[in-house]
């Protein structure tokens, strides 16, 4: 090895570790923001986003009015 790369290596040693944690995690975010902004699951967020809309409110008594 080159006194260079050992050098470069003996100083970058301790970062390596959040270089990687790094990558891995905007590697994760990307996959996730991929998934989630495909059309084939444009449905489902849209029920999921309407689901607090949905419910029927409750009573004085916490009985669910309408049904």
């Amino acid at each position: 090895m080159s006194l260079l790369f050992r050098q470069v290596s003996g100083e970058l040693g301790a970062v390596w570790p959040a270089v990687l944690a790094t990558v891995a995690f905007v590697a994760t975010f990307v996959g996730i923001a991929v998934w989630a902004w495909r059309p084939a699951n444009r449905q489902r967020f849209e029920e999921a986003a309407r689901l607090p809309l949905d419910e029927l409110p409750a009573t004085e008594d916490g009985e669910r009015s309408g049904a």
